[in-house]
C-alpha cells in the first residue's frame, strides 16, 4: 500500500486482503496539516483494517474518494475487468444509478426559480396529454410530490417490464417507452399520503425537462451541472450506445460474477442514467450546498425532508441522513452493475464518494460508515489541537 503526504512517500507493507469486495493497492493521498504520525499510526493502520475486511483482489473493484475543499483522499483496488485482469484506476467511470436523482432535481428547481415550472401544480401540466392521461395520479400529484416519492404514481418497473427486457436485453429504452409499462395501474396510494420510492417518478420528471425546456435531459445537465461544476468526466449515458467509456459491471450468479455491462434495463434515463468519476461526481453536493445552482430558498425547499422507508429522511430527490458523526446528505444509487454512494458531510465539509462495480456489494454502506467514521475523527482531533 502506496501512502503519499505532502510528496513524501511511506511504503507501509499489507499482508492481508480477504472478504468479498474489491482491492489490493490502495493509492491515499491526504491533505496538507495532518501529522506524519498522525497518518501512519491512525488513518493508515484503520484503512489497512477496511481493507482486510472489505477487499479481495481478483474481484470487482471500488473507488473511494473524500474531499475536504482542495484537500483528499483517495483510494482504490480491484478489477475493472475480471477477463483482462485490469484494475481499477481513479480516472475510471462508473454508472452511478439512482445518484441521478439530485441532479434531476436541481435542474427542476431551476426551472421553478425561473418561473417556468410551479411546484404545486398537477404533474399532468408539464407531461404530454398522451402519457398523462394513462398514468394514475399525474393529474392529482404536484410537481413537489412526484419529486419527494409522495406522488403515489404507480412504477415502470413492472413483471411486464422485466419480461421485456429479458426478451430483447439490448434495446435502448426511452422515457417514453418506460413510463408505458405503468399505463393503466392503479395509484399505489393517495397523493401526498405516504413515501413510496418510486423510479418512475424521476422518469416522468425527465419528461417534464425535456417538455418545458425542449432539450434533451443530456443536453441540460450539460449546460446547467457538468459544464458550470468542472464536472467533466460526467454525462448521461446514450441509451443507444450503452457501456461506451465505462468500466464492466459485475452481478452475482450462483457465487460467480456475471458482466451485465451490456444489459440495457431502462439505462440513461432521469431515474439513474448519470455516469462519471468519483473526483467529479464529488463536486456535486458541495456545490448544491454552497447555492451554485441556485437561491438559498430553493435550496431550503430541497432539504424539507419527510420520513422515508429506511428510517431515514428525503427531501426533493435527495437524501439527509442523522449519523452519530452529522448529517450526511446526499444519495445512493445501483444500476447495470454498479454501485454508489455519494455523500456530504456539512459538519465537517467533507464529501465522500463511494463508486463499485459490483452490482450485489453488500458492504457500501458499511465503508461509508467505516470512511465517514475514521475521517470525522480526524478533523475533531486537528479541531482540537488548534
Amino acid at each position: 500500500m502506496y501512502v503519499f503526504l505532502n510528496r513524501e512517500i511511506l511504503f507501509l507493507e499489507m499482508r492481508k486482503v480477504f472478504y468479498p469486495v474489491f482491492i489490493v493497492l490502495i493509492i491515499v493521498t491526504i491533505w496538507s496539516g495532518i501529522d506524519v504520525t498522525v497518518l501512519a499510526d491512525e488513518n493508515a493502520i484503520y484503512l489497512n483494517d477496511i481493507l482486510d475486511s472489505y477487499i479481495v483482489s481478483d474481484e470487482p473493484g471500488m473507488v473511494i474518494y473524500v474531499s475536504e475543499g482542495e484537500n483528499t483522499l483517495s483510494a482504490i483496488g480491484g478489477l475493472s475487468d475480471l477477463v483482462k485482469k485490469t484494475p481499477v484506476h481513479m480516472s475510471d467511470r462508473f454508472r452511478i444509478g439512482s445518484a441521478t436523482k439530485p441532479f434531476v432535481a436541481t435542474i427542476v428547481l431551476q426551472l421553478t426559480e425561473e418561473g417556468l415550472v410551479d411546484l404545486d401544480a398537477p404533474l399532468s401540466l408539464y407531461l404530454s396529454a398522451d402519457i398523462a392521461s394513462h398514468i394514475a395520479n399525474t393529474d392529482s400529484a404536484t410537481v413537489r410530490q412526484t419529486m419527494q416519492m409522495k406522488s403515489g404514481i404507480p412504477d415502470y418497473m413492472t413483471d411486464a417490464f422485466d419480461d421485456a427486457v429479458e426478451q430483447d436485453p439490448i434495446h435502448p429504452w426511452t422515457a417514453a417507452e418506460v413510463v408505458t409499462f405503468s399505463y393503466n395501474i392503479p395509484a399505489d396510494n393517495l397523493p401526498g399520503s405516504e413515501f413510496v420510492y418510486c423510479n418512475n417518478n424521476y422518469v416522468l420528471l425527465q419528461l417534464l425537462i425535456e417538455q418545458v425546456t425542449g432539450n434533451s435531459l443530456a443536453e441540460e445537465l450539460e449546460t446547467r451541472i457538468f459544464d458550470p461544476t468542472g464536472m467533466n468526466s460526467c454525462y448521461l449515458e446514450d441509451p443507444a450506445h450503452i457501456g461506451d467509456g465505462i468500466i464492466r459491471g459485475y452481478a452475482s450468479d450462483n457465487d460467480r460474477f456475471v458482466d451485465v455491462t451490456m444489459e440495457n434495463d431502462g439505462l440513461g434515463l432521469g431515474d439513474g442514467g448519470i455516469i462519471g468519476t468519483a473526483e467529479d461526481i464529488a463536486k456535486f453536493v458541495p456545490a448544491l450546498l454552497s447555492n451554485h445552482y441556485f437561491s438559498n430558498d430553493m435550496l431550503s425547499q430541497m432539504l424539507t425532508t419527510v420520513p422515508d422507508d429506511e428510517d431515514e429522511t428525503y427531501g426533493l430527490g435527495i437524501s439527509v441522513i442523522q449519523t452519530p458523526y452529522g448529517e450526511l446528505i446526499g444519495h445512493d444509487g445501483a444500476s447495470g452493475g454498479f454501485q454508489s454512494s455519494m455523500y456530504y458531510l456539512p459538519d465537517t465539509n467533507m464529501s465522500l464518494v463511494i463508486l463499485t462495480n459490483n452490482f450485489d456489494s453488500d458492504v457500501v454502506n458499511d465503508v461509508r460508515e467505516e470512511v465517514t467514521r475514521l475521517m470525522t475523527d480526524t478533523v475533531n482531533e486537528e479541531t482540537e489541537e488548534d
